[in-house]
């Protein structure tokens, strides 16, 4: 069985977490939130470190991870092909290609009404700045004209594979 590091890509307040956490529901995959880590730490460098540690614990026991993060740079998706590689995992980037003046809409929405963890405006700016989009053979992108369960058997009919449930993975 195919063991996958599905990982996302985009702005913060891109939609990343709703899709990771629908991605998580539907296939049993363990879900890994960078915001998540944000509790015990008020640095994203921490929340980072902890969240990776979780990551390659799930995939050393050969659980499929999804993991909600910015992946905002080259560098750091190499960095994720690169620890999929050592898990022989295989490797998936989601980018939701969500524009900068929407993403930004709903970070400051969740500033005045917080459901998550706030980033503030030189995080945003620094991330936005830096941001490198995904090569066009490196990701895929999420498909906003689907429902998220519609593109999630799009995306595992494109890898070539049955998408798997919670309900056949509880039958296994």
């Amino acid at each position: 069985m195919t063991t996958w590091l599905i990982y996302t890509c985009g702005y913060p307040f891109s939609g990343k977490s709703t899709l990771a956490r629908t991605i998580a529901t539907e296939t049993g995959f363990a879900l890994v939130e960078i915001d998540a880590h944000m509790v015990s730490t008020d640095r994203w460098l921490d929340a980072y470190v902890a969240a990776y540690a979780e990551m390659r614990a799930h995939l050393a026991a050969g659980r499929s991870v999804i993991l909600d993060s910015v992946a905002h740079t080259r560098k750091n998706r190499a960095r994720l092909q690169r620890i999929a590689a050592e898990y022989d995992a295989t490797p998936v980037c989601i980018w939701l290609k969500v524009p900068i003046d929407e993403a930004n809409r709903r970070r400051l929405v969740n500033q005045a009404n917080p459901t998550r963890a706030h980033v503030p405006d030189e995080g945003f700016e620094w991330i936005t700045r830096d941001f490198e989009p995904p090569l066009e053979v490196d990701h895929l992108t999420y498909r906003t004209d689907l429902p998220p369960f519609g593109w999630i058997d799009d995306l595992f009919d494109g890898l070539g594979m049955q998408r798997p449930s919670v309900r056949s993975l509880q039958r296994t």
